[in-house]
């Protein structure tokens, strides 16, 4: 049959992010970038700036760098539970892999309330809710630099207690 859709030539749909062309990014003073189209819906839903990758592993950093423009506003990026988790951690590759300007903007959303994923989960959960959950959530982010060093630190701590266990033995 006739063809309905498709790409133009060339087209990488790799590094394309969900804007919402009816929101006015320049009137807010951060940024999110959650990962995929529901959470992109939910937080415009609920008048918030998203601007979402279609997947973490499909995003690079020059794509990151123009989604967060040239402004010093805040990047709230949301760590799902899976990508604190995984032995490769590609948000934090991202975000490491990224030029200094674009670390220093970035405060890292995890632990949701209510024990949500994601903003979907926490929409879902209590719609009625959602904003104050939300402005909770942002309240609570980290930098990414203290995130760093939170990380690192942890991963010390094992690695000195785990010493200790083999010197006692």
């Amino acid at each position: 049959g006739k063809r309905k859709f498709g790409w133009k030539n060339g087209y990488h749909a790799k590094n394309t992010p969900y804007i919402n062309p009816h929101m006015s990014y320049g009137k807010f003073n951060y940024r999110i970038i959650p990962e995929g189209e529901s959470d992109c819906h939910v937080l415009w839903f609920n008048n918030e700036p998203a601007i979402g990758i279609p997947g973490v592993n499909m995003m690079d950093a020059k794509t990151l760098e123009q989604v967060a423009g040239d402004s010093n506003d805040p990047l709230y990026i949301i760590l799902e539970p899976d990508q604190l988790t995984s032995q490769t951690k590609p948000m934090q590759q991202l975000i490491e892999n990224s030029p200094d300007y674009i670390q220093n903007r970035v405060l890292y959303i995890f632990n949701l309330p209510d024990g949500a994923k994601d903003p979907k989960e926490l929409h879902v959960n209590a719609p009625e809710r959602f904003k104050e959950r939300w402005e909770e959530a942002k309240a609570k982010a980290v930098p990414y630099a203290k995130f760093k060093a939170q990380l690192l630190h942890r991963q010390t701590s094992k690695m000195f207690d785990r010493q200790i266990e083999f010197a006692k033995n």
